[in-house]
């Protein structure tokens, strides 16, 4: 008789509440949790990308919320852009850490959560399925040592893909619930609460791999299409509550997606099939030579093999086989389709996660059949099992070191390529910081300076220094549509990259009021910069700052209209935005006449003295056609003006003669709607699914 997974109920004082588990149970689970975690936490990761996008978003999103103020453009990164970026967690607790604590102790507690969600959920979702209780620490070791574990959490940071990759046993969970539930309330309670989980992770992760979770999860319930038939009212329930609540995220990745002309193709991530590791892992392919091992679709041969014995084996009849054979069978199938065919994702190999989770579950299912049906054969399972744990630790092994020999070298204070060394301030950092609020500017970092703080000898990031509240030019911008400034080279990524030609550009410096700038000893720069501090990096390298006191502020009058006079690029330069054009004639435009700029995260106001006659106000701040400019009359009553491009790239504004304060606000209707509407929507949907509980 096939096994129920019924295990004996302990008395209720020793049950873990709302789990249903016992005390021993979560406190073991605990510490794996906490064992896994702990490389991590030692250095962060050797990555950076979701610091510069999803971390930077959500920091600043938080810290305008203190003041306020909900915030839809940031200063503190190039010369301003729309927020957020489009990987953020601005609907996640992450959000509440960042007002509370510093940036690297909001880091540990997420994702601590998540690891520990991860395997709290993975252990019921054994339970679920009958799977005993050796064998679920079997899968538990699997799930935290494979592939995707490791470039999530040992590799690259990728926050936003690790909260799938934690959410995904919960979400397979109350999928298996959902598809079990006999009674039409418990049907739809399961779908409700479905879409409210997966409409949370859609806001905070990221798009791409969400969205090949939602595809794993589909193939699973296509395991049983009679299912799918009886339960179509359910499953609209669901999509009715995912709708409204992800809307205003694909609504961010639609509208830039639809303004970016990138320079190159569209950048796609297609990793072939290495057989080898799929059967061998962790043992190199010498065939193929350098491959992305943690990136692949491979879990361990041992478990391999025991999915396709779960998967096909008459023994096993737990009703969710046939489920999970669908969900692994088409997540294979899926990797290997061209990566065009999908126009929001990027790479192919993000379809591991379910097919990892499904081989897992599929082979602790019929391993735990063998075990109870084939008693002699039980030393045989006990060396399998103990070469799969060998297999996947020594798999992770490398990684793990990686990480810990990274943060040793953080901890001696040498250089280190690790996420800790990178979100530490520096004393560089501190003095720009402090002379720019002294004397209000934007920071510029040469080519070389920028190899030497931000790559080789200190591994700074531009997020630390916006962060910091220092208005970095220089930097990556995901999601963001730049090519104005500078080309957009990919689909989805904006950026401003230094080059000897920005550094030399003077007029183009202090139009823009690029204040500081630092610079090595051997780069050659423009006349009037003022040499005011020096900074000794590892190795004896040397960095210095300099100070362009000609620089203009932020907002000046122009004696016309900013677009009338030609513009033409630098001699020498192709045309690569608005930095590499020649500013020398714009520079002669400016009026007499002191503009104060208070900035703060609703906006920028600007006072000035009154004029008897219409003036041109130029602000150097991107234009997007939602900026807003308004003041008050005399009557009190505020009255709009348009806000116009300067230089196509940049903002003017006509005052009339007697005013003396304007505000410029940026306010996109449709963000401002939608954002309203998914917060709306996500308690909408929790309050539906506490009010369903009580029903069902």
């Amino acid at each position: 008789m096939a096994h129920t997974g019924t295990e004996t109920a302990l008395p209720t004082r020793t049950a873990f509440p709302f789990l249903g588990l016992p005390i021993r149970d979560v406190l073991s689970v605990s510490l794996l949790a906490a064992i896994v975690f702990l490389p991590f936490a030692l250095s962060l990761s050797p990555d950076e990308e979701d610091y510069f996008v999803a971390v930077l978003s959500t920091v600043l999103h938080a810290r305008a919320l203190q003041e306020g103020a909900y915030p839809f453009w940031t200063f503190f990164s190039g010369f301003g852009m729309p927020h957020p970026f489009c990987q953020n967690l601005i609907y996640h607790p992450f959000l509440i850490l960042a007002m509370l604590l510093p940036v690297t102790h909001a880091i540990w507690i997420t994702y601590f959560a998540h690891i520990l969600t991860a395997v709290l959920s993975l252990w019921l979702l054994c339970r679920a399925l009958g799977i005993t209780r050796e064998v679920r620490w079997l899968c538990l070791v699997t799930y935290c040592l494979s592939p995707t574990a490791l470039s999530y959490l040992f590799v690259d940071f990728w926050i936003t893909c690790m909260t799938v990759w934690s959410m995904l046993p919960l979400l397979v969970l109350i999928a298996e619930k959902f598809a079990r539930s006999r009674e039409k309330a418990q049907s739809y309670r399961w779908a409700v609460v479905f879409g409210l989980l997966y409409g949370w992770l859609f806001l905070n992760a990221h798009a791409s791999v969400a969205g090949y979770a939602l595809i794993g999860i589909a193939f699973f319930l296509l395991g049983n299409p009679a299912l799918l038939v009886k339960k179509i009212k359910p499953l609209l329930a669901a999509v009715g509550v995912i709708v409204p609540i992800v809307a205003s995220r694909v609504y961010d990745l639609a509208v830039e997606s639809w303004r970016f002309p990138a320079t190159d193709p569209r950048v796609s991530q297609y990793l072939p099939m290495d057989w080898w590791a799929l059967l061998m892992w962790p043992l190199s392919n010498p065939f193929t030579g350098e491959q992305p091992y943690y990136r692949g679709m491979a879990f361990g041969g041992c478990f391999l093999l025991l999915a396709g014995l779960g998967m096909v084996w008459p023994q096993v009849r737990h009703p969710a086989k046939r489920l999970l054979a669908a969900g692994f069978l088409g997540c294979f199938a899926i990797y290997f389709l061209p990566i065009e065919y999908f126009p929001f994702i990027s790479a192919n190999y993000s379809s591991r996660d379910c097919f990892i989770l499904f081989g897992i579950l599929l082979a602790g299912m019929g391993l735990t059949e063998l075990n109870l049906n084939r008693p002699r054969l039980r030393p045989l399972w006990i060396a399998i099992g103990m070469l799969q744990a060998s297999l996947m630790a020594a798999g992770a092994a490398p990684y793990l070191w990686k990480n810990v020999s990274g943060a040793i070298r953080f901890y001696r204070g040498e250089p280190a390529h690790v996420l800790r060394n990178a979100i530490t301030t520096k004393p560089f950092i501190e003095s720009v910081k402090l002379r720019s609020a002294q004397q209000a500017g934007r920071c510029f970092l040469s080519p070389e300076a920028e190899k030497l703080m931000l790559r080789n000898l200190t591994n700074t990031h531009y997020a630390t220094l916006s962060l910091e509240g220092i208005r970095i030019v220089n930097g990556y911008f995901k999601g963001i549509d730049y090519h104005k400034v500078f080309p957009n080279r990919w689909l989805m990524t904006g950026q401003v990259l230094a080059t000897p030609e920005l550094l030399n550009n003077k007029p183009m410096l202090d139009v823009l009021n690029i204040r500081y700038l630092f610079a090595t000893a051997s780069e050659i720069l423009p006349d009037g910069l003022r040499r005011i501090e020096k900074f000794s990096l590892a190795k004896g390298a040397e960095v210095f700052l300099f100070e362009n006191q000609e620089a203009w502020p932020d907002a000046v009058f122009l004696v016309e209209a900013a677009n009338s006079p030609a513009r033409t690029t630098c001699a020498g330069m192709a045309h690569q935005g608005i930095l590499h054009w020649d500013f020398s004639e714009f520079a002669t435009l400016r009026q007499e006449g002191a503009v104060r700029v208070q900035r703060d995260w609703k906006g920028i106001k600007l006072k000035f003295e009154p004029a008897e006659s219409p003036r041109t106000l130029f602000v150097s701040e991107y234009f997007r056609p939602e900026w807003q400019c308004r003041y008050r009359d005399e009557s009190g009553v505020n009255r709009f003006l348009e806000v116009l491009p300067a230089m196509q790239t940049f903002m003017s504004v006509s005052v009339p003669a007697g005013v003396h304060t304007v505000r410029l606000q940026y306010r996109p209707f449709w963000r401002v709607v939608l954002a309203t509407g998914s917060w709306i929507a996500l308690a909408s949907a929790a309050a539906l699914a506490v009010v369903m509980r009580r029903w069902c």
